[in-house]
């Protein structure tokens, strides 16, 4: 983190602001773009100097959407040759829950407001609705309803939770990580998979010829 931006972050205790905070930040012009910016770049840098490859650029809680960072999160992955921004997307009112219906209609419209700056197209986005608790019943309802030949990123969250590790009752009740990780594990979805001709791919297997978005490198 630079020292520029770490001045910026005192309210919060030198912590990274929330998604609220952020966006309220950017739009008040507290925090600049310029110094978004910097910080983005010093992350991506230091990924780099570690030896990774960069396939995509992503944001936690999705925050690059906001215009003005979806904008920035464009130039920077054309600046370092990143292929793809991830593009999240959803379908309003398919959750009644107050709360998901105001995230999923404002995705849905960031998602068209944003769409136009990006150099190649993405994947089609999946899972916003059932974000954090992806289930083996919407496995059932999402994995048979795609479309043949088409490119799908489906959001999930597996894991395990350490004792101890976590203590926010909020995130707590938002994720549920094991179940997710059975979830997509289960010989019940590998069936799913068979059954719907469905082959699990990568961002490193995305390309992008003539406009469109085009598989490759896929072992045999």
């Amino acid at each position: 983190m630079t020292t520029k931006m770490r001045d910026r972050l005192t309210p919060w205790g030198g912590r990274f602001p929330s998604k609220f905070a952020v966006a309220k930040s950017v739009m008040a012009g507290y925090l600049g773009l310029g110094d978004i910016k910097q910080e983005w770049r010093a992350q991506i840098e230091r990924c780099l100097d570690q030896g990774l490859a960069i396939r995509f650029v992503n944001s936690h809680e999705h925050i690059h959407m906001l215009p003005p960072l979806f904008r920035l999160t464009c130039e920077l992955a054309h600046e370092y040759g990143i292929g793809h921004v991830r593009m999240p997307a959803s379908r309003p009112f398919r959750n009644p829950q107050p709360g998901a219906l105001v995230r999923d209609t404002l995705i849905k419209a960031l998602a068209v407001f944003n769409k136009k700056l990006l150099r190649q197209p993405a994947p089609v986005f999946l899972g916003m609705t059932e974000s954090g608790r992806l289930d083996l019943a919407a496995l059932r309802k999402i994995l048979p309803r795609l479309r043949t030949g088409g490119i799908y990123e489906l959001m999930c969250h597996p894991g395990f939770r350490g004792e101890g590790e976590i203590d926010n009752p909020a995130l707590i009740e938002y994720h549920d990580w094991e179940g997710e990780l059975n979830a997509l594990t289960s010989e019940d979805t590998k069936n799913l998979l068979r059954t719907n001709n469905i082959r699990l791919i990568g961002y490193r297997n995305l390309d992008c010829r003539d406009g469109r978005l085009t598989i490759t490198n896929l072992a045999h």
